[in-house]
C-alpha cells in the first residue's frame, strides 16, 4: 500500500509543463523511491502527447523485477496499471501537490519469493517494525476491551491475552524467523524469542492459509500457534491477526511522507484480487480507487 501511493505521488509529479519525455522521466522518477532496482520499465500512454503536460493520462504501466524499497528487502516482482489520470498542473507547478479532478483507479500486482520473504524478516529494520507494530496493540486492545459488554470480555478473555501476549513480546528479542510456504497455500512461520533480562530462549510456531474476505477483510484458515510448545485456541489466534492487520493498515497511512499521511482508508476502496501461495512464492493482485478531491 505505502509503495503503490508513493509511486503514484512520484508519477503524477513528473506531469509538469517543463517535462516532454515523460516516459524517461518517470522511470528515473520512481528509481529514485527505491533503494536498488534491477530492471525497471515505465510506459506513459497519452493521445495526443501534449494532453500529459496538461495533466491528463490516459494510463501508466510498470513492470519491475528485484526491487529494493529498503536494504535487505526485495520484492521480486511488481506490476503497476492505472486508469486515466486528471490532475490540476498548474496547482502541481505552484504547490509540488495537487487534487485528483476524477477518481483513480489503480492495479497492482506483487510477488515476493519465501527467499526474499525470510531474508527481509531477519533484516533490523522490519524486526524493529514488527516490534513497534505489537507494543502499539496495547492501546487498541485496552479500548476494545473497555468497549465490550463485560460479560463477553471475562467469557472469552481475548483481549486480555493479546495483551499478555503483546507485553510478553515487549520483553523479548525475536531471533531466526523462518517462513515457509507449504502446499495447499499455506503459510509457516517459526522464531526464537530471547528473554531479554536472562538470555533464556522458547519457540513460536505459526501456521494458517490466509484469505481476504470480500477482498478486504483478513481471514486465517485453520490457523495453528504455539508459543513454547502450548498450543492456543483458534479464537484467540483470528483475534490477535485481526488486531495486528489494523494496526499495519494505520501504520502504512501514518509514515507516508507530507500529505499523504493524512490519508484514511476510508477515503480509499482497496480490495485484493487474488492472494496465493505456490511454488515457494507469495503473489498479491490488488486493486486501489482514490477518491476525486483527493490531495497528492
Amino acid at each position: 500500500m505505502q509503495i503503490l501511493i508513493l509511486i503514484l505521488s512520484s508519477l503524477i509529479s513528473v506531469l509538469s509543463p517543463v517535462n516532454f519525455g515523460v516516459d524517461k522521466v518517470a522511470e528515473s522518477t520512481i528509481r529514485g523511491q527505491f533503494k536498488k532496482v534491477e530492471q525497471l520499465k515505465v510506459r506513459v500512454d497519452n493521445t495526443p502527447v501534449h494532453n500529459a503536460i496538461g495533466g491528463k493520462v490516459d494510463k501508466i504501466r510498470i513492470a519491475g523485477r528485484g526491487l529494493f524499497p529498503l536494504e535487505g528487502i526485495r520484492i521480486d516482482t511488481l506490476e503497476f496499471e492505472t486508469d486515466p489520470i486528471n490532475v490540476n498542473v498548474k496547482a502541481l507547478r505552484k504547490e509540488k501537490k495537487t487534487e485528483l479532478q476524477a477518481p483513480l483507479g489503480v492495479g497492482m500486482r506483487l510477488v515476493i519469493r519465501e527467499e526474499d520473504l525470510i531474508s527481509a524478516l531477519r533484516s533490523p529494520i522490519v524486526q524493529q517494525e514488527i516490534q513497534k507494530l505489537l507494543r502499539g496493540l496495547g492501546n487498541s486492545n485496552s479500548k476494545q476491551a473497555q468497549a465490550e459488554p463485560s460479560g463477553e470480555a471475562d467469557r472469552t478473555g481475548i483481549p486480555q491475552r493479546i495483551q499478555d501476549l503483546r507485553t510478553k513480546l515487549d520483553e523479548y528479542r525475536i531471533l531466526n524467523p523462518n517462513v515457509e510456504f507449504l502446499p495447499g497455500g499455506r503459510i509457516r512461520l517459526q522464531v526464537e524469542i530471547e528473554e531479554v533480562k536472562t538470555a533464556q530462549k522458547f519457540k513460536i510456531e505459526a501456521e494458517s492459509g490466509i484469505t481476504f474476505a470480500e477482498g478486504q477483510r483478513l481471514t486465517l484458515t485453520r490457523p495453528m500457534l504455539k508459543l513454547n510448545g502450548e498450543e492456543l485456541p483458534e479464537q484467540f489466534i483470528q483475534a490477535f491477526a485481526t488486531n495486528l492487520f489494523n494496526r499495519f493498515k494505520l501504520e502504512q497511512l501514518s509514515s507516508l511522507p507530507g500529505g499523504l499521511g493524512q490519508v484514511k482508508w476510508s477515503q480509499l476502496t482497496a480490495r485484493v484480487i487474488r492472494f496465493q501461495v505456490k511454488d515457494k512464492k507469495l503473489e498479491l493482485v490488488a486493486f486501489l480507487r482514490l477518491p476525486q478531491g483527493l490531495k497528492i
